[in-house]
């Protein structure tokens, strides 16, 4: 990707998956989120990279992210970079990827579970009463094991009522209104059971790929930003969150009305508490949040991991813009007001 000089027309070409390493060798410099060429920075009296070959510095990362000098956090010192965070103060940070990384080895526990049972149904079980007896059971029980831990959440609440409702319909409904057979509702389960098993293997893989990167993220600098997640309305009601980072100046956020490119997207992501919406607040992120990078990002009110799909980062901030009102209209139904 390109990043543009704040002090002159200049662009340089940086790798996107290691920004602040293209900087240092092209011998730009970083400071309070704005990013200078050579020329600017001698000007400026920026502190300089050493030359190539020589052991590289540590890097000049003020903790504003496209922001402005003001933007410098209490007890920090301005020009100062803000140093990776201990692992004492990764406490809740540590603790939502431990808890994440046992989810994940559940999810492909209860898939391969899952799996394993509808096989044997495919094997030509599928007309033994007790083995359909077993499967159903297995059916209703893998999801409601995952549900369990966050059956005090909203989400869990609403998902666990509507999958009920589903494998009722399936497993009591559909049988009795059709006059179904032991054959037929085993050719029923078996099925549903290697949909639960794929899924689930899926989640759990997913999960286990991304922990590893969000701990080293812990380890990287953290910028200051700012955090929005929206509560969604997803399939049956349920709710889902959608989060993104701004950059920490407040004029930056977009209004009600107003639309404007954010630093950051996420793809994948969970948080602690899973379900909790936040109107830009500040907080730090572990690591440049680039195109397909892992971040943990932290504030007071949540903590947030995530794969990034969509990033700014290094890009020259947009003020907001007036947003179509059909936009307007037909994104707002779709936010949910969570007490």
């Amino acid at each position: 990707m390109r990043i543009h000089c704040y002090g002159c027309p200049a662009t340089v070409a940086v790798d996107s998956n290691s920004p602040e390493q293209g900087l240092r060798a092209a011998g730009w410099v970083l400071a309070h989120g704005e990013t200078y060429c050579p020329a600017c920075a001698r000007a400026r009296g920026l502190s300089f990279p050493a030359a190539a070959g020589s052991p590289p510095p540590e890097p000049d990362l003020g903790p504003a992210l496209n922001g402005s000098e003001g933007t410098t956090p209490p007890g920090v010192a301005d020009g100062a970079a803000t140093a990776p965070a201990t692992q004492a103060t990764n406490s809740r940070e540590v603790a939502l990827l431990d808890k994440l990384e046992q989810r994940a080895k559940r999810y492909l526990l209860l898939g391969g579970l899952a799996t394993a049972v509808g096989l044997l149904l495919f094997a030509g079980l599928s007309t033994n009463p007790v083995a359909v007896a077993v499967a159903a059971v297995t059916a209703v029980v893998v999801p409601l094991t995952q549900f369990w831990d966050d059956r005090t959440e909203r989400r869990s609440k609403q998902a666990i009522g509507l999958f009920l409702a589903v494998m009722a319909f399936w497993l009591v409904v559909q049988p009795l209104s059709h006059g179904w057979g032991i054959a037929d509702l085993g050719n029923t389960v078996r099925w549903v059971l290697l949909l639960l098993g794929s899924v689930y293997g899926w989640r759990g893989l997913s999960s286990l790929r991304y922990i590893p990167l969000a701990r080293s993220s812990l380890s990287k600098p953290a910028y200051d930003v700012r955090l929005e997640i929206q509560i969604l309305r997803g399939y049956g009601g349920i709710p889902y969150t959608q989060a993104r980072l701004w950059p920490p100046d407040p004029a930056m956020l977009p209004a009600e009305g107003q639309v404007a490119h954010p630093l950051a997207q996420f793809s994948w992501q969970a948080s602690e508490p899973q379900i909790v919406a936040l109107d830009g607040v500040p907080a730090k992120v572990h690591g440049a949040p680039t195109n397909g990078a892992v971040v943990v990002v932290s504030s007071q009110e949540a903590v947030l991991v995530g794969r990034v799909k969509r990033s700014h980062f290094g890009e020259s901030p947009s003020a907001p813009k007036p947003m179509s009102p059909l936009v307007a209209w037909l994104w707002k139904p779709r936010h949910l007001r969570v007490p």
